[in-house]
This record gives structure tokens, C-alpha cells and sequence, in this order.
């Protein structure tokens, strides 16, 4: 009974070890993190495409008091 209750404990240790050894997220960046980059009008994805946000625009509309984070949660 003692070889089987270590065995289960042992079991029980090595599924759970990955988990308990993950290093915590740390925290997102805050949007003038992002606009450091962004704010740039000549900024382009590989592809080609602007990815630049004016950071004054962005403030001054709807996503305002929103951080970047809370769509691009990826982040």
C-alpha cells in the first residue's frame, strides 16, 4: 500500500511540476510602450502595410481610455 501511495504522489507531482515551475507573465505593456514604435508614421509590417498610430488621433477618439492590451491581448 506505501509503494502505491508514493507512486500516485510521484505521479501527481510530475504532471503537476511543469506548471508550478512556469516563470509568471510579466505585465503588459502600457500604451506609450507601444506608441514609442507606433507613434512613428513610416512604420510598416513586413508585408508592406502601415502599422503606425497616431498616438494624438488614437487619444482623442473611442479607444482613448483604452489600453492597446485590451485587443491585442497577445501582448
Amino acid at each position: 500500500m506505501k509503494s502505491f501511495v508514493l507512486c500516485a504522489v510521484s505521479a501527481a507531482l510530475s504532471v503537476l511540476a511543469p506548471f508550478a515551475l512556469a516563470a509568471p507573465a510579466g505585465p503588459s505593456p502600457g500604451n506609450d510602450d507601444c506608441l514609442a514604435c507606433h507613434d512613428d508614421a513610416q512604420l510598416t509590417a513586413t508585408d508592406g502595410r502601415s502599422i503606425a498610430v497616431a498616438a494624438k488621433m488614437f487619444a482623442d477618439s473611442v479607444h482613448g481610455p483604452m489600453a492597446c492590451t485590451d485587443c491585442h491581448a497577445d501582448l
